[in-house]
């Protein structure tokens, strides 16, 4: 692998690895719900799910250190790679399609109907 791609990587993997634990995956499993409700996030019941989605952006941290540890050894991590190809390109189509439904689009990601209209 070139220098200069391993040193991109290694860059970019670093900065998910902190983005990731300080932006998504402590903040959902450490803050109280008070801060939540503070901050003026919709209320999401039962709080489990703050948790499970937590541990899923964990799982995530957890691939970026591996792939992160396999390009230190000079090789390259082709397994992070598409992990974070699925992470990143999944909520990017996810978000284009809320866009599409016209949901979003005076700063609410919430829908404002019930989950069994669907």
């Amino acid at each position: 692998m070139h220098h200069h791609r391993a040193r991109a990587l290694k860059w970019s993997l670093w900065t998910k690895i902190g983005i990731t634990c300080v932006l998504w995956s402590g903040p959902l499993l450490l803050l109280p719900r008070s801060v939540y409700d503070y901050l003026g996030f919709p209320a999401l019941e039962p709080l489990v799910y703050f948790d499970l989605l937590g541990m899923s952006f964990a799982a995530l941290v957890l691939a970026y250190t591996f792939g992160l540890r396999i390009l230190l050894r000079g090789v390259y991590p082709d397994q992070t790679v598409w992990v974070g190809i699925l992470s990143n390109g999944g909520r990017g189509s996810f978000w284009r399609y809320m866009v599409w439904l016209g949901l979003g689009q005076s700063g609410d990601l919430m829908p404002k109907r019930s989950c069994g209209s669907r």
